[in-house]
């Protein structure tokens, strides 16, 4: 079989699959959708609270460590999910059969399909800085913490956000000088050299 064969078979079977009814569609999202959204919120709580009471940690390591295949299957269909989108929206905008009720439908899913990976790829220091605006600063958690985990990953704007929440100035001075010393980029410390 020739090259040009198979990638007109595949094209083909492209088109037979968008031209499926809305059943088949929906179907997909239905098997797809609960593992993937499970993954999401698991893992936007343990970027959130789990770290707001216990402290900063490896988010998902338990998880992974316990039900490890599940995990994998969860993140399997989160990706599904997305490149399940693509052929729905071509669907949804050129199938001339549907009705506005089952655009609106597939239109819905599409948009939840979208949040068990958007909840998966929301940076932690992030999550954490919400976090303490919501619920304030813990025992195990403090805005230090979240510009310390902020540095490290070069997240700049979030660093000053959370070095302004630090209101005691010599804390907010000693928090800088004590990130200093870790690896960080140059231009993370040029900034922290800065912080008064």
């Amino acid at each position: 079989m020739s090259r040009k064969s198979i990638l007109s078979t595949a094209i083909s079977k492209l088109r037979s699959s968008l031209n499926r009814p809305y059943e088949y569609w929906v179907s997909i999202w239905v098997f797809t959708f609960p593992p993937a959204a499970l993954l999401g919120v698991e893992t936007l709580w343990e970027k959130t609270l789990l770290t707001w009471k216990n402290g900063p940690q490896m988010v998902g390591f338990t998880l992974v460590h316990i039900l490890g295949p599940l995990v994998l299957a969860a993140m399997v269909c989160a990706f599904i999910l997305v490149l399940w989108a693509v052929p729905v929206i071509y669907h949804v905008f050129r199938a001339s059969n549907l009705s506005l009720r089952r655009r609106t439908i597939l239109g819905a899913m599409m948009l939840a399909g979208f949040l068990p990976m958007v909840a998966i790829s929301i940076s932690e220091p992030l999550c954490q800085y919400v976090t303490l605006r919501l619920y304030g600063e813990s025992p195990k958690l403090r805005y230090a913490d979240v510009a310390r985990d902020a540095a490290i990953k070069g997240k700049l704007k979030l660093l000053h956000m959370s070095l302004e929440e630090i209101r005691d100035p010599v804390a907010r001075k000693g928090t800088a000088q004590e990130i200093i010393k870790l690896k960080i980029s140059p231009r993370v410390k040029a900034f922290l050299e800065s912080v008064k």
